[in-house]
Protein backbone atom coordinates (compact mmCIF):
# COMPACT_ATOMS: atom_id res chain seq x y z
CA UNK A 1 0.00 0.00 0.00
CA UNK A 2 2.84 2.46 0.75
CA UNK A 3 4.16 1.27 -2.38
CA UNK A 4 0.81 2.48 -4.71
CA UNK A 5 1.05 6.09 -2.08
CA UNK A 6 4.30 6.84 -2.95
CA UNK A 7 3.97 6.01 -6.74
CA UNK A 8 0.78 8.11 -6.41
CA UNK A 9 2.87 11.30 -5.09
CA UNK A 10 5.35 10.84 -7.51
CA UNK A 11 2.98 10.87 -10.38
CA UNK A 12 1.08 13.59 -9.25
CA UNK A 13 4.65 15.77 -8.63
CA UNK A 14 5.42 15.06 -11.97
CA UNK A 15 2.30 16.03 -13.92
CA UNK A 16 2.39 19.14 -11.77
CA UNK A 17 5.34 20.10 -10.57
CA UNK A 18 4.53 23.54 -8.92
CA UNK A 19 1.70 21.65 -7.15
CA UNK A 20 2.44 22.26 -3.20
CA UNK A 21 2.59 19.19 -1.00
CA UNK A 22 -0.30 20.31 1.23
CA UNK A 23 -2.27 19.71 -2.14
CA UNK A 24 -0.74 16.76 -3.15
CA UNK A 25 -1.45 15.22 0.38
CA UNK A 26 -5.20 16.55 0.01
CA UNK A 27 -5.63 14.56 -3.36
CA UNK A 28 -3.63 11.61 -1.22
CA UNK A 29 -6.41 11.78 0.84
CA UNK A 30 -9.36 12.30 -1.52
CA UNK A 31 -8.34 9.13 -3.63
CA UNK A 32 -8.43 7.11 -0.61
CA UNK A 33 -11.61 7.89 0.44
CA UNK A 34 -13.04 7.94 -2.60
CA UNK A 35 -12.08 4.74 -3.17
CA UNK A 36 -13.45 3.31 -0.16
CA UNK A 37 -16.95 5.06 -1.20
CA UNK A 38 -16.70 3.33 -4.50
CA UNK A 39 -16.04 0.22 -2.71
CA UNK A 40 -17.93 -0.38 0.21
CA UNK A 41 -15.68 0.71 2.98
CA UNK A 42 -12.69 -1.48 1.32
CA UNK A 43 -9.43 0.27 0.43
CA UNK A 44 -6.41 -1.80 -0.98
CA UNK A 45 -4.22 0.89 -2.53
CA UNK A 46 -3.85 4.13 -3.94
CA UNK A 47 -3.90 3.46 -7.63
CA UNK A 48 -5.81 6.29 -9.62
CA UNK A 49 -6.08 3.75 -13.07
CA UNK A 50 -9.66 3.01 -11.54
CA UNK A 51 -10.59 6.21 -12.69
CA UNK A 52 -10.37 4.63 -16.13
CA UNK A 53 -13.23 2.42 -15.20
CA UNK A 54 -16.77 3.47 -15.41
CA UNK A 55 -16.43 7.61 -15.00
CA UNK A 56 -19.68 8.56 -15.11
CA UNK A 57 -20.54 5.91 -12.21
CA UNK A 58 -18.11 7.58 -10.09
CA UNK A 59 -19.37 11.14 -10.74
CA UNK A 60 -22.60 9.77 -9.81
CA UNK A 61 -21.01 8.01 -6.46
CA UNK A 62 -19.57 11.69 -5.76
CA UNK A 63 -22.75 13.48 -6.06
CA UNK A 64 -24.88 10.95 -4.11
CA UNK A 65 -22.16 10.75 -0.74
CA UNK A 66 -22.10 14.77 -1.09
CA UNK A 67 -24.41 17.16 -0.95
CA UNK A 68 -22.21 20.34 -0.43
CA UNK A 69 -20.99 21.91 -4.12
CA UNK A 70 -18.14 23.01 -2.80
CA UNK A 71 -16.75 19.36 -1.29
CA UNK A 72 -17.98 18.19 -4.87
CA UNK A 73 -16.02 20.13 -6.60
CA UNK A 74 -12.93 19.47 -4.77
CA UNK A 75 -13.32 15.51 -5.38
CA UNK A 76 -13.82 16.00 -9.24
CA UNK A 77 -10.77 18.49 -9.44
CA UNK A 78 -8.44 15.08 -7.56
CA UNK A 79 -10.48 13.20 -10.03
CA UNK A 80 -9.03 15.36 -12.91
CA UNK A 81 -5.41 15.72 -11.62
CA UNK A 82 -5.10 12.39 -11.18
CA UNK A 83 -6.36 10.91 -14.44
CA UNK A 84 -3.47 13.48 -15.93
CA UNK A 85 -0.84 12.10 -14.15
CA UNK A 86 -1.60 8.41 -14.50
CA UNK A 87 -1.86 9.59 -18.04
CA UNK A 88 -5.35 7.95 -18.51
CA UNK A 89 -7.09 8.05 -22.44
CA UNK A 90 -7.70 11.74 -23.07
CA UNK A 91 -11.76 10.95 -23.35
CA UNK A 92 -11.36 10.04 -19.53
CA UNK A 93 -9.53 13.26 -18.59
CA UNK A 94 -12.02 15.41 -20.84
CA UNK A 95 -14.83 13.97 -19.40
CA UNK A 96 -13.38 14.88 -16.03
CA UNK A 97 -12.79 18.18 -16.98
CA UNK A 98 -15.96 18.59 -18.58
CA UNK A 99 -17.77 17.36 -15.31
CA UNK A 100 -15.47 20.24 -13.26
CA UNK A 101 -16.13 22.95 -15.45
CA UNK A 102 -19.70 22.33 -14.93
CA UNK A 103 -19.61 22.12 -10.88
CA UNK A 104 -16.93 25.01 -11.23
CA UNK A 105 -19.70 27.45 -12.20
CA UNK A 106 -22.67 25.90 -9.83
CA UNK A 107 -20.02 26.92 -6.86
CA UNK A 108 -18.49 30.50 -8.65
CA UNK A 109 -22.69 31.24 -9.19
CA UNK A 110 -23.53 30.67 -5.34
CA UNK A 111 -20.24 32.91 -4.44
CA UNK A 112 -21.35 35.68 -6.13
CA UNK A 113 -25.10 35.10 -5.45
CA UNK A 114 -23.89 37.00 -1.87
CA UNK A 115 -27.18 34.66 -0.26
CA UNK A 116 -25.30 31.90 2.16
CA UNK A 117 -25.74 29.00 1.34
CA UNK A 118 -28.20 26.40 3.50
CA UNK A 119 -24.96 24.91 5.32
CA UNK A 120 -23.37 28.41 6.18
CA UNK A 121 -27.01 29.51 7.30
CA UNK A 122 -26.98 26.83 9.38
CA UNK A 123 -23.84 27.68 10.94
CA UNK A 124 -23.33 31.43 11.16
CA UNK A 125 -23.17 32.97 14.41
CA UNK A 126 -22.66 36.50 15.11
CA UNK A 127 -19.29 38.06 15.36
CA UNK A 128 -20.21 39.18 18.94
CA UNK A 129 -20.89 36.02 19.92
CA UNK A 130 -17.86 35.00 19.37
CA UNK A 131 -16.24 37.73 21.11
CA UNK A 132 -18.30 37.38 24.24
CA UNK A 133 -17.27 33.40 24.36
CA UNK A 134 -13.90 34.80 23.90
CA UNK A 135 -13.75 36.93 26.98
CA UNK A 136 -15.40 34.14 29.04
CA UNK A 137 -12.96 31.75 28.26
CA UNK A 138 -10.24 34.50 28.93
CA UNK A 139 -11.62 34.51 32.50
CA UNK A 140 -11.53 30.81 32.76
CA UNK A 141 -8.06 30.66 31.49
CA UNK A 142 -6.49 33.55 33.84
CA UNK A 143 -8.27 31.71 36.50
CA UNK A 144 -6.63 28.40 35.80
CA UNK A 145 -2.92 30.08 35.26
CA UNK A 146 -3.62 31.93 38.73
CA UNK A 147 -4.74 28.67 40.73
CA UNK A 148 -2.72 26.49 39.10
CA UNK A 149 1.64 25.52 39.06
CA UNK A 150 1.69 22.44 37.68
CA UNK A 151 -0.88 21.84 34.56
CA UNK A 152 -2.23 18.47 33.83
CA UNK A 153 -3.27 17.90 29.66
CA UNK A 154 -6.78 18.19 30.30
CA UNK A 155 -6.03 21.64 31.60
CA UNK A 156 -3.96 22.21 28.59
CA UNK A 157 -6.56 20.88 26.23
CA UNK A 158 -8.87 23.63 27.69
CA UNK A 159 -6.39 26.93 26.82
CA UNK A 160 -5.95 25.13 23.32
CA UNK A 161 -9.73 25.67 22.87
CA UNK A 162 -9.41 29.35 23.99
CA UNK A 163 -5.81 29.99 21.42
CA UNK A 164 -7.52 27.91 18.17
CA UNK A 165 -10.51 30.17 18.43
CA UNK A 166 -8.49 33.29 19.26
CA UNK A 167 -6.79 32.50 16.22
CA UNK A 168 -9.07 31.91 13.89
CA UNK A 169 -11.05 35.23 15.42
CA UNK A 170 -8.05 37.36 14.88
CA UNK A 171 -6.10 35.88 11.53
CA UNK A 172 -7.59 34.98 7.65
CA UNK A 173 -6.12 31.27 8.25
CA UNK A 174 -7.43 28.11 6.61
CA UNK A 175 -5.38 25.17 7.74
CA UNK A 176 -1.99 26.77 7.50
CA UNK A 177 -1.84 26.05 11.76
CA UNK A 178 -1.81 22.04 10.76
CA UNK A 179 1.88 20.83 11.35
CA UNK A 180 2.69 23.96 13.05
CA UNK A 181 6.00 24.21 15.00
CA UNK A 182 6.87 27.29 17.61
CA UNK A 183 10.50 28.09 18.19
CA UNK A 184 12.58 30.82 20.27
CA UNK A 185 14.85 32.58 18.36
CA UNK A 186 17.33 35.49 19.84
CA UNK A 187 18.50 36.68 16.47
CA UNK A 188 17.19 37.28 12.63
CA UNK A 189 19.72 34.18 10.87
CA UNK A 190 18.20 31.68 13.26
CA UNK A 191 14.49 32.26 11.72
CA UNK A 192 15.45 33.40 8.00
CA UNK A 193 17.29 29.91 6.91
CA UNK A 194 13.18 28.98 7.89
CA UNK A 195 12.03 30.72 4.73
CA UNK A 196 11.12 28.31 1.90
CA UNK A 197 11.09 25.06 4.02
CA UNK A 198 7.93 23.86 3.21
CA UNK A 199 6.95 24.15 7.12
CA UNK A 200 4.70 26.41 9.13
CA UNK A 201 5.76 28.22 12.01
CA UNK A 202 4.91 30.46 15.26
CA UNK A 203 7.52 32.42 16.36
CA UNK A 204 9.17 34.19 19.69
CA UNK A 205 12.45 36.66 18.80
CA UNK A 206 13.52 37.28 21.84
CA UNK A 207 15.78 39.84 21.09
CA UNK A 208 13.24 42.11 19.47
CA UNK A 209 10.26 40.65 22.11
CA UNK A 210 7.87 40.06 19.31
CA UNK A 211 6.00 37.46 17.76
CA UNK A 212 4.88 36.57 14.05
CA UNK A 213 3.88 33.11 12.43
CA UNK A 214 5.82 32.36 9.58
CA UNK A 215 3.91 30.70 6.77
CA UNK A 216 5.87 28.84 4.10
CA UNK A 217 2.80 26.28 3.29
CA UNK A 218 -0.42 27.75 2.53
CA UNK A 219 -2.70 27.21 -0.47
CA UNK A 220 -1.56 30.57 -2.71
CA UNK A 221 2.00 30.23 -1.81
CA UNK A 222 2.76 29.68 -5.61
CA UNK A 223 1.26 33.40 -6.05
CA UNK A 224 2.11 35.46 -2.52
CA UNK A 225 5.45 33.43 -1.14
CA UNK A 226 6.15 32.89 2.14
CA UNK A 227 4.46 35.29 4.93
CA UNK A 228 5.23 36.88 7.76
CA UNK A 229 2.59 38.33 10.02
CA UNK A 230 3.07 39.83 12.98
CA UNK A 231 0.72 38.85 16.17
CA UNK A 232 -0.24 41.76 18.39
CA UNK A 233 1.22 41.92 21.78
CA UNK A 234 -1.81 41.08 23.33
CA UNK A 235 -2.47 38.32 22.03
CA UNK A 236 1.62 37.61 21.53
CA UNK A 237 0.83 37.16 25.25
CA UNK A 238 -1.69 34.76 25.69
CA UNK A 239 -0.01 32.53 23.01
CA UNK A 240 3.38 32.75 24.83
CA UNK A 241 1.87 31.71 28.21
CA UNK A 242 0.18 28.50 26.49
CA UNK A 243 3.32 27.52 24.94
CA UNK A 244 4.78 27.69 28.30
CA UNK A 245 2.55 24.83 29.10
CA UNK A 246 2.12 22.98 25.83
CA UNK A 247 3.61 19.70 26.58
CA UNK A 248 4.86 19.54 23.13
CA UNK A 249 6.89 21.66 20.37
CA UNK A 250 3.41 22.20 18.32
CA UNK A 251 1.06 25.24 18.64
CA UNK A 252 -2.02 22.34 18.13
CA UNK A 253 -1.17 18.72 18.90
CA UNK A 254 -3.66 15.28 18.24
CA UNK A 255 -4.33 13.16 20.61
CA UNK A 256 -0.95 11.21 20.47
CA UNK A 257 0.84 14.44 20.84
CA UNK A 258 1.89 14.77 17.54
CA UNK A 259 1.08 17.97 14.95
CA UNK A 260 -2.02 17.83 14.30
CA UNK A 261 -2.97 17.70 10.68
CA UNK A 262 -5.25 19.66 8.41
CA UNK A 263 -8.17 16.95 8.67
CA UNK A 264 -7.51 16.93 12.67
CA UNK A 265 -7.49 20.62 12.84
CA UNK A 266 -10.48 20.82 11.14
CA UNK A 267 -11.81 18.22 13.42
CA UNK A 268 -11.01 19.78 16.30
CA UNK A 269 -12.41 23.19 15.58
CA UNK A 270 -15.92 21.67 14.59
CA UNK A 271 -16.01 19.94 18.23
CA UNK A 272 -15.07 23.03 19.83
CA UNK A 273 -17.84 25.54 18.08
CA UNK A 274 -20.33 23.00 18.39
CA UNK A 275 -19.50 22.54 22.05
CA UNK A 276 -19.96 26.19 22.57
CA UNK A 277 -22.22 27.17 19.59
CA UNK A 278 -24.14 23.74 18.53
CA UNK A 279 -23.28 24.89 15.27
CA UNK A 280 -19.97 23.16 13.27
CA UNK A 281 -17.71 26.26 12.29
CA UNK A 282 -14.73 25.65 9.73
CA UNK A 283 -12.08 27.54 9.19
CA UNK A 284 -14.08 29.02 5.78
CA UNK A 285 -16.97 29.47 7.75
CA UNK A 286 -14.77 31.79 10.47
CA UNK A 287 -13.74 33.70 7.23
CA UNK A 288 -17.35 33.87 5.98
CA UNK A 289 -18.19 35.28 9.49
CA UNK A 290 -15.99 37.90 9.67
CA UNK A 291 -15.80 38.53 5.76
CA UNK A 292 -19.76 39.16 6.07
CA UNK A 293 -19.61 41.44 9.20
CA UNK A 294 -16.47 43.67 8.15
CA UNK A 295 -18.05 44.01 4.51
CA UNK A 296 -21.65 43.07 4.05
CA UNK A 297 -23.18 46.67 4.68
CA UNK A 298 -20.35 48.11 1.83
CA UNK A 299 -20.97 45.12 -0.13
CA UNK A 300 -24.86 45.95 0.25
CA UNK A 301 -24.44 49.85 -0.70
CA UNK A 302 -22.63 48.20 -3.71
CA UNK A 303 -25.36 45.96 -4.97
CA UNK A 304 -27.62 49.15 -4.28
CA UNK A 305 -25.16 51.18 -6.61
CA UNK A 306 -24.85 49.27 -9.64
CA UNK A 307 -28.45 48.64 -9.68
CA UNK A 308 -29.16 51.96 -9.71
CA UNK A 309 -26.32 52.40 -12.66
CA UNK A 310 -27.36 49.42 -14.77
CA UNK A 311 -23.57 48.26 -14.16
CA UNK A 312 -22.42 44.63 -12.96
CA UNK A 313 -20.82 44.56 -10.13
CA UNK A 314 -17.29 43.48 -12.06
CA UNK A 315 -17.40 46.88 -14.25
CA UNK A 316 -18.58 48.62 -10.84
CA UNK A 317 -15.58 47.59 -9.31
CA UNK A 318 -12.92 48.54 -12.38
CA UNK A 319 -14.28 51.93 -11.34
CA UNK A 320 -12.84 52.04 -8.02
CA UNK A 321 -9.26 53.66 -7.49
CA UNK A 322 -7.32 53.48 -3.95
CA UNK A 323 -6.14 56.75 -3.38
CA UNK A 324 -2.63 57.28 -2.06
Amino acid sequence: MEDSKNTFIQLMKGANPKMTDTTINHHVNRIRYLKKVLSDGEFEDYDANFLDNKPKNIIKSIYNKWNNNQTRKTYIYTCVSASKAYNLDDKIINYYKDEYNKIYNVVEDQYNSKEPSEKQKNNMVKLDDIDKLLKNLKKKVDLLFELKSKFTLNDVKKVREYILLLIYRNFRFRNDLSDMRYLLVDEVEEYKELYNDGRNYLIYDMFEEEMFFLINEYKTKNNYGTKKIMIPNIIAKELKRYMEINPTPYLIFNQKLKPANSHELTILLSLITKKYFDKSITSTMFNVIISSEKFSKEEKERIKDSQERGQSLSVQHKYIKIQQ
